[in-house]
């Protein structure tokens, strides 16, 4: 989908504007991420096989002979030590990228099957949000309003944990992990409100426990999405939306 405006990026013909608006881009699409990763890897791959195999051939024949060989040798080598390194690759290449692709489709999953922050049903108003802390009003805006996840990380990572409303910081901070495509601290964050005794009213954990099975699945550990999933399917009093999406999930051969 992106390989042309990648293979411009990588090439370095894209002017600065272009470039910034890339990376901000990759930043906050999971797909785009994975897809510049694939061709970076596949790139640094057949760059550091060919170095590395010309380089021991070099040694072998130096070794061998006592004494460096005539240039025209050694381009006749390097060429075919530059090959056979070609080829090598290519296999070496085609695994990372089966890899990267089952990556890209759990991200993509991941992403898909996230539910958003409940909040905005309960507290979209003007009247709730006038009555929110200065801080919560600021990230609260940078969240929904101009989906800067980076930056509504940073300041709801700046509540102290003294303040009454540090939870429902911590809350919309796991969001924006997730948003942002760093499931590791989401899903540690889902884990430490999964604990808490002090959650806003409209967070449900039934909620947090389905984000922290998608952050799972982004993270690529397929054995604790699937117990969480197990458990879902398994919870007769399940209701909308987590019963359809279990029953696609379940379908997804994951």
């Amino acid at each position: 989908m992106y390989q042309q405006k990648i293979e411009e990026y990588l090439d370095g013909k894209l002017s600065e504007e272009e470039m910034q608006a890339f990376r901000e881009k990759a930043q906050s699409d999971p797909d785009l991420k994975a897809e510049l990763l694939t061709h970076v890897l596949a790139r640094k791959s057949i760059e550091d096989m060919a170095r590395s195999k010309v380089r021991e051939q070099l040694q072998s024949l130096v070794s061998e002979k006592g004494a460096p060989t005539i240039p025209g040798s050694i381009r006749l080598l390097s060429r075919r030590a530059i090959a056979a390194a070609a080829a090598i690759a290519v296999i070496a290449v085609l695994a990372i990228l089966l890899l990267l692709q089952r990556e890209s489709t759990d991200v993509s999953m991941a992403s898909a099957y996230y539910v958003v922050a409940s909040a905005p049903n309960t507290a979209r108003s003007e009247e709730v949000i006038s009555n929110l802390p200065p801080i919560m009003q600021a990230g609260r805006q940078e969240f929904y309003l101009r989906e800067n996840y980076r930056e509504a990380a940073r300041i709801f990572g700046s509540v102290e944990r003294e303040q009454y409303y540090f939870s429902a910081a911590q809350y919309y901070l796991a969001h924006c992990f997730f948003k942002m495509g760093d499931y590791q601290k989401a899903a540690s964050s889902f884990e430490t409100l999964l604990t808490s005794q002090d959650l806003p009213v409209y967070v449900k954990k039934e909620e947090l426990r389905w984000n922290l099975m998608v952050s799972y699945l982004g993270q690529g550990r397929k054995a604790l999405f699937r117990e969480l999933l197990e458990q879902f399917a398994g919870d007769p009093n399940l209701k909308d939306p987590y019963k359809g999406l279990v029953e696609k999930l379940k379908t997804s051969q994951l």
